[in-house]
């Protein structure tokens, strides 16, 4: 199912996305094409990157996943779709194989691990009961899950719909992480250096993957070490330190030169900061928030589960229940919803196997026992289903004119310089940045907003230039060099004098027309 999603869902025959790869799949096509044509294609070294949906700004993203994808476009001339979803489909056949390790690791239990596919596949929360409901049925923007109706938004991010389907870092991430919590699980009482260098190394791998899986497991790994470490048996205490000194080193030396392009900006804005998840957009008391968020599962996660487990299994949940506590009260990301990245990476794998422990052990009381299993089972995965099955209703169309879009990209990849700058509109999918891979003003504000960029200097910028396109002073100091208006986007109205001694009209179609600055002051 996910594997059939991701095929038809990242660009299929060049043009189709499923739910919200529609908005998010764009902002990977930007990266992928500025490696392959654009302004990253000519860089220094890997790290000399700028971002191209927010000119003379260098690019703090992880990169990897998707310059693995460019490298398959430049070296074997694959499609964009062929090049995300050639590598995307073995990764996510992988972290469902973890998964079912993790929680086999957990529980001893086959069942529990069969519960736990279904419970982390399909999670959701009490979106279901919207469901009866003819008005919200016939929302175009009901997902069940994150969207109850168009103006009704709850907190969390399903697991397909929302993560795995439209999020590349976290797709490529979360069997990394998982991975490194398996061997901790499996090797802290006899495991030898060798894991815990194994460990490091996949620590090593996350920063250009994806950052919120160093903090889940920077936060699970002390606590765990602190819970398991040797108080009372003074002779075990070096081997155990040796042991934890051989993960961080392994994943300082091989890892921490990678966070230097992150650094700059998670010391600025609104990242890290102390503030409840409960507040501003989503403010509620945190019960509701939670229980409207997951339903049944967060309860049994939290409550019910705990109960029984026995002393090794509660060593690897008590970390998970420290990372959902801190989870609740720090942002990350200035988005809140960016925290469930943090969740899904250290907390989600535990819970989903503790609470899949504890609806194996009511099969074990009797009809009232199965029971009581079919409905919490069902009231935990029914939302999910919904969303799941309403993201692959949703099949979307990224651009309004099939080839005109293509046709403009190519002609700005074969005229332009790839590290020309550009203005144009703010749409998700401009051809510019996102199949030309070039360097544009302003792109998106939800991507900037998410990444606490200023965009309003910017656009009143943009704003002056389209009431006197004569006057380049502004742009000028930016090296802006081009113009491009889409007639399906027409929001940046930009059209010179014919006689102007500024700009040179060099491309028209049905869908486009690009201004170049001339050389005249």
């Amino acid at each position: 199912m996910l594997n059939a999603l991701i095929w038809d869902g990242l660009l299929n025959e060049g043009y189709y996305t499923h739910g919200a790869s529609f908005g998010d799949f764009p902002f990977h096509m930007n990266i992928i094409s500025s490696f392959v044509y654009g302004c990253n294609k000519n860089r220094k070294h890997l790290f000399d990157l700028v971002s191209p949906f927010y000119a003379h700004k260098e690019l703090a993203y992880p990169f990897i996943p998707n310059y693995y994808s460019s490298v398959l476009i430049s070296c074997y001339g694959v499609s964009i779709h062929d090049a995300t979803v050639f590598p995307s489909i073995p990764v996510s056949i992988a972290l469902y194989i973890i998964l079912v390790d993790l929680i086999f690791e957990f529980t001893k239990s086959e069942f529990a691990a069969i519960i736990g596919v279904y419970l982390f596949t399909y999670n959701g929360g009490m979106g279901f009961t919207h469901f009866f409901y003819e008005k919200y049925r016939q929302s175009w923007f009901i997902d069940y899950v994150h969207y109850w109706d168009d103006d009704w938004k709850e907190f969390w991010l399903q697991a397909v719909s929302h993560v795995l389907l439209p999020q590349r870092a976290s797709l490529f991430s979360m069997p990394i992480a998982w991975s490194v919590i398996l061997i901790l699980m499996r090797c802290n009482e006899r495991g030898s250096a060798t894991e815990f260098i194994a460990a490091g190394l996949l620590v090593a791998l996350l920063p250009q993957i994806h950052p919120h899986s160093i903090i889940a497991l920077a936060q699970w790994g002390v606590v765990f070490a602190l819970i398991t470490f040797p108080y009372k048996k003074v002779e075990k205490m070096p081997r155990f330190i040796m042991r934890y000194m051989c993960l961080g080193i392994t994943a300082i030396v091989f890892g921490a030169f990678q966070c230097i392009p992150l650094i700059g900006r998670s010391t600025q804005n609104d990242f890290m900061k102390i503030q409840p998840i409960n507040r501003g957009e989503f403010e509620k008391d945190i019960i509701t928030l939670w229980c409207r968020g997951l339903g049944p599962f967060i309860v049994m996660a939290l409550i019910h589960s705990p109960l029984i487990l026995n002393k090794t299994q509660w060593k690897f949940y008590i970390p998970s229940i420290v990372v959902f506590l801190l989870g609740n009260i720090i942002y990350y990301q200035p988005w809140a919803l960016d925290n469930t990245k943090v969740f899904y990476a250290a907390f989600i794998p535990l819970a989903t196997a503790s609470v899949s422990l504890f609806m194996k052990k009511l099969t074990k009381f009797g009809f009232l026992g199965v029971v009581t299993f079919i409905v919490l089972f069902m009231f935990s995965i029914f939302s999910g289903i919904l969303s799941v099955y309403v993201t692959w209703k949703t099949r979307s169309i990224e651009w309004d004119i099939y080839a005109a879009s293509y046709n403009s990209a190519n002609f700005i990849i074969n005229n332009t310089p790839p590290d020309s700058i550009w203005i144009s509109d703010n749409q998700h999918q401009n051809p510019i940045v996102t199949l030309a891979g070039r360097q544009i003003f302003v792109g998106y504000i939800g991507w900037l907003m998410n990444h606490g960029l200023d965009f309003e200097s910017r656009q009143e910028i943009m704003n002056r230039l389209v009431d006197n396109p004569e006057d380049t002073t502004e742009i000028d100091e930016f090296n802006i060099t081009y113009v491009g208006v889409r007639y399906s986007d027409p929001e940046y109205p930009f059209y010179p004098p014919d006689n102007s001694t500024k700009w040179s009209h060099i491309y028209s179609s049905v869908a486009f027309d690009i201004w170049q600055r001339t050389s005249e002051k």
